[in-house]
């Protein structure tokens, strides 16, 4: 077993990602979110990075004002969770960002479903939490107020809430780790009540496995590194740390590459995705905003 975080390689694997783009080919649909991952990794790991490429990239995806396509190969319209990443990111580098308010509320007003529920696009009909958590803190990255959505998407995300305190993905789904970060989050921007923590604590503290040590995304399911992010952050979320950080490490580095970056099960392939949730998980830093899943300095 590796004794220890293979820190250097992280940052090469990351860097070689960033700057070199050699994914598989079905990630290339997803090349907002990979530029997130990377540029929050290496902030992250207090690596120097240049920002004007970045920059220039996420000029090619912008379609509208603060609406963000997935690539540049991609001329599908703009969605949700891409633009979240897009101004994660010029959050991130500091970037100077010429806020439209009206625009960006009137593109997540046109997202918002009858129900409260949330589009991944308009003309979508995949809808979720982990889009609402995106379109709630897209505008609050952007410092425009979201109290207009606390009756609409606030009672949306109310109705996914199970009866053992965590949320699932939609009303009446299974309920799931990813599912009650952007729940809290979101619930959270909107200024509203958590109800049942005591429940919800308690259920993702026993989504750590007591035979590896790493984190289960749902009940009955095999560990998986990005969840130590879902479930830790989501601890943090409701002001607690009660995770068994030595075991939880013990997992991660089974899920370490000898060439750097985390795959999602022991012996797979690393990606920037599972790299960055995989050390948000473990590293502490001063400077994380637990709310937006970004690092501030």
């Amino acid at each position: 077993m590796q004794q220890q975080l293979t820190i250097e390689k992280h940052e090469e694997f990351i860097k070689k990602t960033l700057y070199q783009q050699k994914l598989p080919c079905k990630m290339d649909s997803l090349k907002a979110l990979i530029l997130y991952c990377c540029v929050t990794t290496l902030k992250l790991l207090k690596s120097e990075y240049q920002c004007e490429p970045i920059v220039e990239f996420l000029k090619h995806l912008e379609v509208q004002p603060h609406q963000y396509r997935a690539s540049t190969y991609d001329d599908s319209e703009p969605s949700i969770v891409n633009s979240y990443c897009a101004i994660s990111v010029l959050r991130q580098i500091k970037q100077k960002i010429e806020v439209n308010k009206e625009s960006a509320l009137n593109y997540v007003r046109s997202l918002i479903q009858e129900d409260g529920n949330i589009r991944s696009s308009v003309s979508s009909n995949d809808a979720d939490l982990r889009m609402v958590y995106s379109a709630l803190a897209y505008l609050d990255l952007l410092e425009i107020d979201t109290s207009e959505f606390q009756q609409t998407v606030g009672k949306f995300i109310l109705t996914c809430q199970n009866q053992d305190g965590a949320f699932g993905l939609r009303p009446n789904l299974e309920s799931h780790c990813g599912a009650s970060y952007c729940a809290v989050s979101s619930l959270i921007i909107l200024k509203l009540e958590i109800p049942n923590k005591s429940s919800l604590i308690e259920w993702l503290v026993m989504r750590q496995c007591k035979m590896t040590g790493g984190m289960a995304g749902r009940i009955n399911k095999i560990p998986d590194s990005c969840y130590s992010f879902w479930i830790g952050w989501n601890l943090r979320l409701l002001g607690l740390d009660l995770l068994d950080k030595e075991r939880l490490m013990e997992f991660l580095q089974h899920c370490q590459s000898n060439y750097g970056g985390f795959s999602k099960y022991p012996q797979n392939m690393p990606d920037p995705i599972h790299t960055l949730h995989s050390l948000l998980g473990i590293l502490e830093n001063e400077d994380y905003d637990y709310v937006h899943a970004i690092i501030l300095n």
